[in-house]
C-alpha cells in the first residue's frame, strides 16, 4: 500500500513520536551533560607594544636593504605570534607554573589580535579558573619575549662570532707586518726613513755649498797671491834704480818682500781652502753614498709599511664591526622588540557559555533527525510487510 495523501505524513509522525522524542531526549542529554561536565573558562589578556629597531643585521661591506616601519612591525608581529602559540614555549610555562596540562592544550588555549592602532598585540589565554589564566598568561608572554629577543639577536651574535675570529687573524697579521717592518729598520739601523733622506739631502746640499765656498776663496786667495807676486815684482824692479844704500832702494826693498811674504801666505791660505775642499768631498761622498743607500731601500720600505697600514685598516674595520655586533645583539637582548603595556590581571568573570544556543540548535535539529528517521522506519515497514503479501 503506498501512501498517496499528503494527510498520511502527520499520522505518520505521530506514529512514530516515541522515535523523534527518542532522538530528541539523547541528543538534549549530551548537550545537557557536556555543558554539565565542562569545567568553567576564564580568558586574561594582555597587551603588547612593538618597537620598531633598526635592524639587528651587521653589514660588512654594503648597507642592508632598508625596511619600512610598517614591514618591520608585521614581520616582528608575526614573529611573536608564532612563538607565542607554540608548543615549545608552551611547555616552559607549564614547567615553570606548574599547571596541570597538556603543552597542546595550552597551545591551543592562546589567541592573539592585532590592535587597530597596527603596532599592538594583545595576547589571551583561556584556563579553567583565574588564577591558572593569569598565572600561565604571564609566563606564557614572558618566555615568548625572551625567545623572540634571542632569536633576532641570534643573527648579530653569529657574526659577532665570525667576526671576532677574523679580526684575531687580523691581528695576528698585523703583529706579523710590524715585526718585518721593525726588523728592516734594525737591520739598516733606520727610525724614520722619510726623515733620514731628508736629513742626508740635506748635508749633501750643505757639504755641497762649503765645498763650493772653499773651492770659491781658495781661487780668489790664488789670485791675491798672483797680484802680490806681481806688486812684489813691480816694488824689486824699482828698487833696483836706486842704489844699494839709498833710502828709496830700501823702502822699496822692504816693500818688495812684504808683498812676497803676502803672496806666500795667501797662497798657504789658498793650499788651505783647498785642503778643506777635500776634506768635504770625502764627506760630501760618504752622505752621497750614504742617500744613495737610503733611496735604494725607499721601494722595500714602502712595501713593508703599506703592508702595515693594510693590516692596521683591516684590524680597525673587523674591530669596529665587532663592536657594532655587540652593541645590535646587547640592544636585542636588552630593550627588546615588544613591550608588555601593563600587566595581566586575575579575570573575575568566566566566560559566557553557548549551552542555550547549542541547546536550541540541537533540538531542532534532532526533531528534523527524528522526523527523517520516523519516515525512513515506516517505510521500512511497509516495505517488509508488502513483501510478505506477495510471497
Amino acid at each position: 500500500m503506498e501512501m498517496t495523501s499528503f494527510g498520511a505524513y502527520p499520522a505518520i509522525l505521530r506514529k512514530r513520536l516515541w522515535v523523534i522524542l527518542l532522538v530528541f531526549a539523547a541528543t538534549m542529554g549530551v548537550i545537557l551533560y557536556r555543558a554539565w561536565v565542562t569545567p568553567p573558562a576564564y580568558r586574561s589578556s594582555v597587551t603588547l607594544q612593538v618597537i620598531a629597531l633598526e635592524p639587528e643585521e651587521v653589514s660588512l661591506y654594503t648597507r642592508a636593504a632598508s625596511v619600512s616601519t610598517s614591514d618591520a612591525i608585521d614581520l616582528i608581529q608575526f614573529q611573536f605570534d608564532s612563538i607565542v602559540r607554540s608548543e615549545r614555549i608552551a611547555q616552559r610555562t607549564l614547567e615553570a607554573t606548574g599547571v596541570q596540562m597538556t603543552a597542546a592544550e595550552l597551545a591551543g588555549a592562546i589567541s592573539t589580535a592585532r590592535d587597530a592602532v597596527g603596532d599592538r598585540v594583545t595576547v589571551s589565554i583561556t584556563a579553567h579558573n583565574p588564577e591558572d589564566a593569569e598565572r600561565l598568561l604571564t609566563q606564557q608572554v614572558e618566555s615568548a619575549l625572551a625567545e623572540l629577543r634571542a632569536s633576532r639577536a641570534r643573527p648579530a651574535e653569529t657574526v659577532g662570532a665570525f667576526l671576532a675570529g677574523e679580526l684575531e687573524t687580523a691581528e695576528r697579521d698585523l703583529a706579523t707586518a710590524q715585526a718585518a717592518l721593525l726588523k728592516f729598520k734594525l737591520d739598516n739601523t733606520l727610525n724614520d726613513l722619510d726623515r733620514e733622506i731628508t736629513a742626508e739631502q740635506d748635508a749633501v746640499r750643505a757639504l755641497s755649498g762649503a765645498q763650493e765656498d772653499a773651492l770659491g776663496a781658495a781661487q780668489r786667495l790664488a789670485a791675491m797671491a798672483d797680484e802680490f807676486d806681481q806688486q812684489g815684482q813691480a816694488a824689486q824692479a824699482k828698487a833696483a834704480t836706486f842704489a844699494a844704500t839709498s833710502p828709496s832702494f830700501a823702502y822699496w826693498n822692504k816693500l818688495a818682500q812684504d808683498f812676497g811674504a803676502s803672496a806666500v801666505n795667501r797662497r798657504a791660505e789658498a793650499a788651505g781652502q783647498r785642503a778643506e775642499a777635500d776634506s768635504i768631498a770625502t764627506r760630501l761622498a760618504k752622505h752621497r753614498t750614504d742617500l744613495t743607500s737610503l733611496i735604494t731601500l725607499t721601494g722595500q720600505h714602502q712595501q713593508l709599511t703599506a703592508a702595515v697600514q693594510e693590516r692596521q685598516d683591516q684590524r680597525d674595520f673587523l674591530a669596529g664591526k665587532v663592536r657594532e655586533a655587540a652593541l645590535k645583539q646587547s640592544q636585542s637582548e636588552s630593550i627588546g622588540y615588544m613591550r608588555t603595556l601593563g600587566a595581566a590581571t586575575t579575570p573575575r568573570n568566566q566566560l559566557p557559555t553557548r549551552t542555550v544556543q547549542v541547546a536550541l540548535l540541537g533540538a531542532a535539529l534532532s526533531l528534523l533527525a527524528g522526523s527523517v528517521l520516523a519516515f525512513v522506519l515506516e517505510f521500512l515497514d511497509r516495505s517488509l510487510r508488502g513483501g510478505s503479501k506477495t510471497v
